[in-house]
Protein backbone atom coordinates (compact mmCIF):
# COMPACT_ATOMS: atom_id res chain seq x y z
CA UNK A 1 0.00 0.00 0.00
CA UNK A 2 1.52 3.23 -1.21
CA UNK A 3 -0.99 5.67 0.57
CA UNK A 4 -3.98 5.99 1.34
CA UNK A 5 -6.24 8.85 2.24
CA UNK A 6 -9.64 10.09 3.15
CA UNK A 7 -10.65 13.62 3.01
CA UNK A 8 -11.03 15.04 6.36
CA UNK A 9 -14.98 15.41 6.14
CA UNK A 10 -15.75 11.82 4.93
CA UNK A 11 -13.66 10.51 8.04
CA UNK A 12 -15.34 8.04 10.09
CA UNK A 13 -17.46 6.64 7.75
CA UNK A 14 -16.11 3.45 7.04
CA UNK A 15 -14.32 4.39 4.00
CA UNK A 16 -10.74 3.51 4.93
CA UNK A 17 -11.88 -0.17 6.07
CA UNK A 18 -13.47 -0.72 2.27
CA UNK A 19 -10.90 0.43 0.79
CA UNK A 20 -8.48 -1.89 2.78
CA UNK A 21 -10.62 -5.03 2.33
CA UNK A 22 -10.64 -4.03 -1.42
CA UNK A 23 -7.12 -3.94 -1.24
CA UNK A 24 -6.72 -7.08 0.52
CA UNK A 25 -9.03 -9.25 -1.82
CA UNK A 26 -6.96 -7.85 -4.67
CA UNK A 27 -3.65 -9.32 -2.99
CA UNK A 28 -5.61 -12.35 -2.67
CA UNK A 29 -6.49 -12.72 -5.87
CA UNK A 30 -3.41 -11.93 -7.32
CA UNK A 31 -1.69 -14.89 -4.91
CA UNK A 32 0.22 -12.39 -3.16
CA UNK A 33 2.17 -14.02 -0.13
CA UNK A 34 2.37 -10.76 2.29
CA UNK A 35 1.08 -7.21 2.29
CA UNK A 36 3.62 -4.06 3.62
CA UNK A 37 2.92 -0.41 3.69
CA UNK A 38 4.71 2.50 5.52
CA UNK A 39 3.72 4.99 8.01
CA UNK A 40 5.43 7.20 10.83
CA UNK A 41 5.78 6.14 13.77
CA UNK A 42 3.81 8.96 15.34
CA UNK A 43 0.91 8.45 13.72
CA UNK A 44 -0.84 6.50 16.57
CA UNK A 45 -4.50 6.68 14.64
CA UNK A 46 -2.78 5.32 11.53
CA UNK A 47 -1.14 2.57 13.43
CA UNK A 48 -3.96 1.45 15.22
CA UNK A 49 -5.91 1.23 11.84
CA UNK A 50 -3.30 -1.26 10.39
CA UNK A 51 -2.72 -3.45 13.41
CA UNK A 52 -6.66 -3.87 13.67
CA UNK A 53 -5.91 -5.37 10.17
CA UNK A 54 -3.18 -7.63 11.82
CA UNK A 55 -0.07 -5.73 10.42
CA UNK A 56 2.51 -5.41 12.71
CA UNK A 57 5.98 -3.47 12.95
CA UNK A 58 8.97 -5.09 11.37
CA UNK A 59 11.63 -2.73 10.71
CA UNK A 60 12.27 1.23 11.49
CA UNK A 61 12.94 3.26 8.88
CA UNK A 62 15.38 6.12 9.67
CA UNK A 63 16.76 8.94 7.59
CA UNK A 64 20.11 10.45 7.43
CA UNK A 65 21.42 13.19 6.03
CA UNK A 66 24.89 15.62 4.65
CA UNK A 67 25.69 18.46 3.08
CA UNK A 68 28.24 18.09 -0.04
CA UNK A 69 30.66 20.34 1.46
CA UNK A 70 30.71 18.08 4.56
CA UNK A 71 30.65 15.21 2.56
CA UNK A 72 34.01 16.08 0.55
CA UNK A 73 37.02 15.53 3.16
CA UNK A 74 39.86 13.74 1.77
CA UNK A 75 39.90 10.18 1.49
CA UNK A 76 42.77 9.19 0.66
CA UNK A 77 44.22 7.73 -2.65
CA UNK A 78 42.66 4.08 -2.96
CA UNK A 79 44.55 1.12 -5.42
CA UNK A 80 40.47 0.90 -7.12
CA UNK A 81 39.20 0.86 -10.56
CA UNK A 82 36.16 3.07 -10.66
CA UNK A 83 33.65 2.51 -13.20
CA UNK A 84 30.31 3.83 -14.37
CA UNK A 85 28.19 0.84 -14.92
CA UNK A 86 24.39 -0.23 -16.22
CA UNK A 87 21.53 -0.40 -14.15
CA UNK A 88 21.29 -4.37 -15.30
CA UNK A 89 24.51 -5.12 -13.01
CA UNK A 90 23.76 -3.30 -10.48
CA UNK A 91 20.18 -4.57 -10.24
CA UNK A 92 21.50 -8.23 -10.95
CA UNK A 93 24.24 -7.93 -7.76
CA UNK A 94 21.49 -6.41 -5.63
CA UNK A 95 19.38 -9.51 -6.29
CA UNK A 96 22.62 -11.96 -5.19
CA UNK A 97 22.18 -10.40 -1.88
CA UNK A 98 19.50 -12.40 -0.73
CA UNK A 99 20.01 -11.22 3.33
CA UNK A 100 19.81 -7.51 2.35
CA UNK A 101 16.30 -5.97 3.22
CA UNK A 102 15.88 -2.50 1.08
CA UNK A 103 12.82 -0.56 1.37
CA UNK A 104 10.67 -0.27 -1.96
CA UNK A 105 11.37 3.01 -2.82
CA UNK A 106 15.13 2.66 -2.25
CA UNK A 107 15.20 -0.60 -4.49
CA UNK A 108 16.17 -1.60 -7.87
CA UNK A 109 12.38 -1.38 -9.09
CA UNK A 110 11.68 2.16 -8.06
CA UNK A 111 14.66 3.55 -10.24
CA UNK A 112 14.85 0.71 -12.86
CA UNK A 113 13.58 3.53 -15.35
CA UNK A 114 15.53 6.22 -14.50
CA UNK A 115 17.64 7.61 -16.95
CA UNK A 116 20.16 9.92 -14.21
CA UNK A 117 20.46 7.90 -11.52
CA UNK A 118 24.18 7.44 -11.10
CA UNK A 119 25.65 3.61 -10.85
CA UNK A 120 29.09 3.51 -10.03
CA UNK A 121 31.17 0.06 -9.29
CA UNK A 122 34.75 -0.18 -7.94
CA UNK A 123 36.97 -3.14 -9.01
CA UNK A 124 39.67 -4.77 -7.63
CA UNK A 125 40.98 -6.24 -10.75
CA UNK A 126 37.76 -8.16 -12.19
CA UNK A 127 36.23 -8.24 -8.26
CA UNK A 128 33.48 -5.92 -7.20
CA UNK A 129 34.65 -4.37 -3.89
CA UNK A 130 31.88 -1.76 -4.05
CA UNK A 131 28.95 -0.22 -5.50
CA UNK A 132 26.64 2.67 -5.44
CA UNK A 133 23.39 4.08 -6.94
CA UNK A 134 22.39 7.99 -6.52
CA UNK A 135 19.80 9.93 -7.87
CA UNK A 136 19.96 13.35 -9.38
CA UNK A 137 18.36 14.99 -5.64
CA UNK A 138 21.04 13.09 -4.13
CA UNK A 139 19.03 9.90 -2.76
CA UNK A 140 21.55 7.34 -2.08
CA UNK A 141 19.39 4.05 -3.02
CA UNK A 142 22.33 2.03 -2.55
CA UNK A 143 25.66 1.66 -1.54
CA UNK A 144 27.63 -1.63 -0.89
CA UNK A 145 31.20 -2.13 0.18
CA UNK A 146 32.36 -5.87 0.38
CA UNK A 147 33.42 -7.19 4.19
CA UNK A 148 37.08 -7.41 3.09
CA UNK A 149 37.34 -3.38 1.99
CA UNK A 150 35.61 -1.60 4.61
CA UNK A 151 37.28 0.72 6.92
CA UNK A 152 39.68 1.94 4.46
CA UNK A 153 37.79 5.05 3.04
CA UNK A 154 36.24 3.73 -0.02
CA UNK A 155 32.89 4.12 0.87
CA UNK A 156 33.13 7.54 1.02
CA UNK A 157 35.30 7.50 -2.00
CA UNK A 158 32.47 6.05 -3.28
CA UNK A 159 29.75 8.67 -2.00
CA UNK A 160 32.15 11.55 -2.96
CA UNK A 161 32.50 10.40 -6.56
CA UNK A 162 28.45 10.19 -7.04
CA UNK A 163 27.95 13.55 -4.90
CA UNK A 164 30.19 15.38 -7.57
CA UNK A 165 28.58 13.71 -10.58
CA UNK A 166 24.92 14.30 -9.56
CA UNK A 167 26.28 18.08 -8.43
CA UNK A 168 24.43 17.99 -5.51
CA UNK A 169 24.19 20.11 -2.52
CA UNK A 170 23.01 17.41 -0.19
CA UNK A 171 23.16 13.66 0.28
CA UNK A 172 20.24 11.87 1.88
CA UNK A 173 19.18 8.09 2.73
CA UNK A 174 16.95 5.89 4.12
CA UNK A 175 17.18 2.76 5.68
CA UNK A 176 16.11 0.17 8.14
CA UNK A 177 17.72 0.16 11.06
CA UNK A 178 21.28 -0.99 10.55
CA UNK A 179 23.48 -1.13 12.86
CA UNK A 180 26.75 -1.08 10.57
CA UNK A 181 25.39 0.69 8.13
CA UNK A 182 24.48 3.92 10.58
CA UNK A 183 27.40 3.51 12.60
CA UNK A 184 29.31 4.57 9.29
CA UNK A 185 27.17 7.46 8.00
CA UNK A 186 27.61 8.75 11.54
CA UNK A 187 31.50 8.33 10.97
CA UNK A 188 31.14 10.99 7.78
CA UNK A 189 29.00 13.29 9.62
CA UNK A 190 25.19 12.23 8.46
CA UNK A 191 22.78 13.29 11.03
CA UNK A 192 19.44 11.80 11.53
CA UNK A 193 16.61 13.06 10.60
CA UNK A 194 14.06 13.20 13.33
CA UNK A 195 11.54 11.65 11.32
CA UNK A 196 11.35 7.34 11.80
CA UNK A 197 8.57 5.05 9.80
CA UNK A 198 7.25 1.96 10.64
CA UNK A 199 7.31 -1.22 7.62
CA UNK A 200 4.52 -2.77 8.41
CA UNK A 201 3.88 -6.22 7.26
CA UNK A 202 0.76 -8.24 7.16
CA UNK A 203 1.74 -12.21 5.83
CA UNK A 204 -1.82 -13.74 3.87
CA UNK A 205 -3.16 -16.52 4.74
CA UNK A 206 -3.67 -17.99 1.55
CA UNK A 207 -0.01 -18.11 0.50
Amino acid sequence: CGIMCVGPAYRGQGISNKLFELHIDLAVDNQCKQLFLEVIKSNDRAVKFYEKYDYRPVYTLKYYSIMKSSLLSDAGTLNYTLKEIPFDTLDSFRRSLYDCHINWQSDTPSYAGSTNEVFLCAYDGNKKAALIAMSPQGKINFIWVGHEYRNQGLGRSMLQKAAQMQNIEKASICLPSNSSVEGFLRKLGFEKQSIEQYEMYLPLQKC
